[in-house]
């Protein structure tokens, strides 16, 4: 009998048939209770007799038109009382909620999070490609820096305001084009710090006479 079908039985049966020992071929229902609730939601308490009414009324109200997923065909299952919380909301995960997908993206943002899994494929780990939130953010940040930083020097040489730093980036070919373009003085055959230190003077050059 498939997951299915223990679930279109036992919403066929009322609770208290389930309760007072029914059974199906020889085999109690309360049996498949217990295998449904494992397989959908969680390893349930077997010798928790408050907690069977609640098993069965969940069992019953499932939408078997839904896509169920039974614990052979996931990927991923936690522990047993786990709980994964994300920091800010109120969203929480555990195995009665979990799906393969959404057990990837938490393992992928924290690793440690393996801990809380009672079953994952092999080499899931080394499989995921696991990111760091903050390397993330520091390397956001240093894309935006250099990108600011290449604005302010594209301004900077546009207007003729380049300082001695930046001239220092630049080639001795490239200084001289630079200061031809904006008309400064300059010894043609000055060394680069020599030459760097002239351009950056910004005086302008003589005109031919």
């Amino acid at each position: 009998m498939n997951l299915i079908e223990k679930i279109e039985l036992i919403q066929s049966s009322s609770s208290k048939e389930i309760l007072n020992g029914g059974d199906h071929q020889g085999t109690p229902l309360l049996r498949y209770v217990f295998q449904i609730h494992e397989e959908v939601f969680s390893m349930p308490c077997k010798s928790c007799a408050d907690a069977l009414p609640g098993y069965i009324k969940k069992i019953q109200s499932i939408n078997i038109n839904d896509s169920i997923m039974g614990k052979q065909e996931r990927k991923y299952r936690m522990k047993s009382g786990s709980v994964i919380r994300i920091k800010g909301t109120n969203d929480y995960y555990s195995d009665a909620n979990l799906t393969d997908e959404v057990a990837e993206k938490l393992l992928k943002v924290n690793p440690n999070r393996s801990q809380l899994f009672a079953k994952m494929p092999k080499d899931a780990m080394k499989k995921l490609k696991v990111t760091d939130p903050d390397a993330e953010a520091a390397a956001k940040a240093k894309a935006e820096a250099e990108k600011a930083a290449q604005e302010a020097f594209d301004k900077a040489k546009e207007a003729g305001e380049l300082t001695y730093d930046q001239l220092n980036t630049l080639t001795i070919d490239k200084i001289k084009e630079y200061a031809d373009a904006h008309k400064y003085a300059y010894e043609s055959s000055a060394k680069k710090d020599d030459l760097v230190t002239q351009v950056s003077e910004k005086k302008p050059a003589q005109a031919d006479s």
